[in-house]
């Protein structure tokens, strides 16, 4: 591995969508920064995709300075102001029925610009500007997902000529331009990232919201701007991982999955590593509903705690059925009265349990890891959801709301008049060795469930490819079944029918289940990018 004395004369990226490639490249080769080229990366994808990478929506970065050795998590999470009533202005859409928030993309950009960029913010604008004014051409993946989403993006007279042509979306072939949004960089390259925080764009927000009855205070955009945080460093195994710290719940859920997983100590492939890890994961779901909008780190101390993951280990061990529950399970689906009562039913095909409901849909963002020639380290999940008016398009700027929450124990009523951060999927991290990073590892449109299952195999020992293309699962839902990706051995299915557990079957690598790179260093920069997206890694000499 590199030693950390040395100056690293070679740089490296991975990224979630090769469409962001260009950005990085050209940055780092240009002598940018990794925060630079983060930066870069995040508004060229809010140009070429803005219904998966929005300047109105959030983000969320750790970031490793060579020249200092500090480590620090920047939360751009959107924000309710005090007082907001719900606020749903369009029907349900791919995403849910999302809700409006505080954007935070554009200030916590500027964050990490302003304290690591090496390069001039406006020529990173310039070049943003420039993709979303050439513009690209619509893919039939565009068409599909436009028109699923369409009561969102036809909420405006902005949204329905950006994305569509009459009462369909643009042809697959024609151009997708922004120029308004080509206009909206610019000046945005010009004003710094105040211009969305107090300047014109900011402006025309609270215009826009004002006009649909959404009373902001003059400095709504600029209170309680992102703010850089110390992470939450858990360790597992002789590792140490760098994630986001309170409000955000990626930190201790992570802690608590980790700490109970090597308390139970199976095989994540085995049916019995798999239903601790479904089961675990519900429980670190719940648990981590008691970090409120304003926690700090006292608030994940019991996260923290190996007496307590032993405890839930042992909880979850000794729920074990100790019979065959496929019978049971037989015996219900052909039960009538069940099958009038609109309950799931459920198919046993070779003895496995299978649920007959839908698995949902992905959720939008883009994820990069990136080690600049300095030695800086960057790993930055960021999204189009949470933050912004749903359907709404000011300036270019398209806007997707959030279904998230501020913290799921409290109500919505608490949790608006505490006017706190929005809890969000906030998937980056660092694997440190010696304060030193030898890994960074970002994921995109993905729960809370994913990373602590990928850091769980790094810790024991597994290769970081390895890590990001072995099968995944879910928390158990309210119908006891769990996600699951269809790798597995059928043998593993067949006991995990035993043991009662339902599956929901995923495709054998699953774009439901996140989209995650990874950055390593090891003799030389290496990395991969997830099987279940068009990610990509490249080195630069």
């Amino acid at each position: 591995m590199t030693d950390s004395s040395e100056r690293i004369r070679e740089a490296a990226f991975a990224v979630s969508d090769d469409r962001a490639a260009p950005a990085i490249r050209a940055t780092l080769k240009s002598g940018g920064s990794a925060a630079d080229a983060g930066v870069a990366a995040v508004l060229a994808m809010a140009a070429i995709d803005p219904l998966k990478v929005g300047l109105g929506g959030s983000l969320s970065a750790v970031h490793f300075d060579a020249a200092t050795r500090q480590v620090a998590v920047i939360d751009g999470a959107g924000r309710l102001p005090d007082g907001l009533a719900p606020f749903r202005p369009v029907p349900a859409s791919p995403f849910g029925a999302p809700m409006a928030a505080l954007p935070r993309a554009i200030p916590a950009l500027g964050e990490l610009h302003g304290k690591h960029g090496r390069q001039a913010w406006a020529s990173l604008c310039e070049s943003a500007a420039a993709v979303a004014e050439d513009g690209r051409a619509v893919t039939l993946a565009d068409y599909a997902s436009w028109l699923a989403a369409r009561p969102l993006l036809t909420a405006t007279d902005e949204g329905r000529v950006l994305f569509f042509d009459g009462e369909l979306p643009l042809t697959p072939g024609s151009r997708f331009r922004n120029p308004a949004l080509a206009v909206m960089l610019k000046a945005l390259g010009d004003s710094g990232p105040q211009h969305a925080a107090t300047g014109a764009w900011a402006q025309a927000f609270r215009a826009r919201a004002e006009a649909m009855g959404w009373r902001l205070a003059p400095d709504a955009l600029s209170a309680d701007p992102p703010r850089w945080q110390n992470p939450l460093i858990v360790t597992r195994d002789g590792h140490s991982f760098a994630l986001a710290a309170p409000p955000q719940r990626q930190g201790a859920i992570a802690a608590l999955t980790l700490g109970a997983l090597a308390a139970v100590d199976a095989n994540p492939d085995s049916a019995d590593g798999i239903y601790a890890a479904a089961h675990i994961l519900r429980r670190a779901r719940i648990d981590s509903g008691y970090i409120g909008a304003d926690g700090d780190e006292a608030s994940v101390s019991g996260y923290l705690d190996a007496d307590y993951h032993r405890q839930i280990a042992a909880m979850i061990q000794g729920s074990r059925p100790r019979a065959d529950m496929r019978q049971h399970y037989a015996l219900l689906k052909r039960s009538a009265i069940v099958a009038q009562s609109g309950l799931p039913t459920f198919t046993t095909g070779t003895d496995v349990l299978v649920t007959s409901s839908s698995v949902g849909q992905t959720t939008p963002g883009m994820a990069c890891t990136i080690v600049d020639n300095a030695g800086n380290w960057l790993a930055l999940s960021a999204s189009a959801l949470h933050g912004g008016i749903p359907g709404q398009v000011v300036d270019g700027v398209l806007m997707l709301g959030s279904t998230a929450s501020v913290g799921h124990l409290r109500s919505a009523a608490t949790a608006r008049l505490a006017g706190g951060r929005i809890q969000m999927p906030s998937a980056a991290s660092l694997m440190l060795e010696g304060g030193t990073p030898r890994l960074g590892i970002a994921g995109a449109g993905a729960d809370d469930d994913v990373l602590p299952q990928i850091l769980n195999r790094l810790a024991r020992k597994t290769g970081p490819e390895a890590a990001l293309a072995a099968p995944r699962t879910s928390a158990v839902d309210e119908r006891y079944a769990a996600r699951l990706e269809s790798a597995h051995a059928p043998e593993t299915l067949d006991a995990l029918a035993i043991l009662g557990l339902q599956v929901t079957p995923l495709k054998p690598h699953d774009a439901a289940m996140g989209n995650f790179v990874a950055c390593w260093s090891e003799g030389a920069l290496s990395g991969a990018s997830d099987p279940r997206g068009s990610g990509t890694f490249e080195r630069l000499a």
